[in-house]
Parts: structure tokens; sequence; C-alpha cells
């Protein structure tokens, strides 16, 4: 089990299944759980980043996963369309006045980068 407090989840692994929890209220975070291959084996340990953006699994057949728990969140508006980050390398274009339709997906070759601004 691991836990961490800046997102006020924690994850526990067994039978090769990682389950996510929120610490306000103990429920279980039903559509966020992840299954592990059994040919990675056993999962030794667990690992969450400072921030809960990435969880790092060690499986007892040597392999080493990471999971990105939280995507951040990075969008744009025109109009009535909307391009959001579906995913790090990913940028969906939605029609907002047509009940969100992507109309387009575009491919980044690279990840976009991150600020973090402070107070």
């Amino acid at each position: 089990m691991v836990i961490n407090q800046e997102i006020h989840k924690a994850a526990t692994a067994s039978n090769g299944i990682i389950r996510f929890y929120d610490l306000r209220d103990w429920s279980e975070c039903v559509q966020e759980k992840i299954e592990i291959q059994k040919g990675c084996g056993k999962i030794t340990k667990m690992h969450w980043t400072a921030d809960g953006s990435i969880l790092t699994v060690a499986c007892s057949n040597g392999y080493f996963l990471g999971f990105l728990t939280i995507i951040p969140s990075l969008c744009s508006s025109y109009d009535v369309y909307a391009g959001l980050l579906s995913s790090l390398t990913e940028v969906s274009v939605v029609d907002c006045s047509k009940n969100n339709n992507v109309i387009a997906k575009i491919d980044l070759e690279i990840e976009p980068s991150f600020l973090q601004m402070g107070p």
C-alpha cells in the first residue's frame, strides 16, 4: 500500500490488481483500477511521485512499470472549438456546439512541458 497526501489517494496491490481509494471517505475509485499482466510476476513495491502524477511499480519478474495517474490539464479554445490534451502526446479538437463531438486528433512529436507558477 502507498499513500499520497497531495492527491488524497491510497493505492493497494493484490493479485496483480492495483486499486485506488479516496482518503477523504475511503471509497474505492473503481474506474481507476490497473491490472498487471501475469507475466510481470507479483507486485513487490510501489512508489508515487510527490505530486501524485506517476505511480511506479516493481514486479518479481524484473519488470518496472510507470503509470501516469494524473494527466496535466492543457486546453485552448476558439469560437465553438476546444483543443484538449487527451494524452501526453495527443491533442483532441472538440466541437462544443455539437455535444463535444471530437472532430480531430493530433499526435505530438514531443510531450509538452508545463510551468507551475508560484504565488
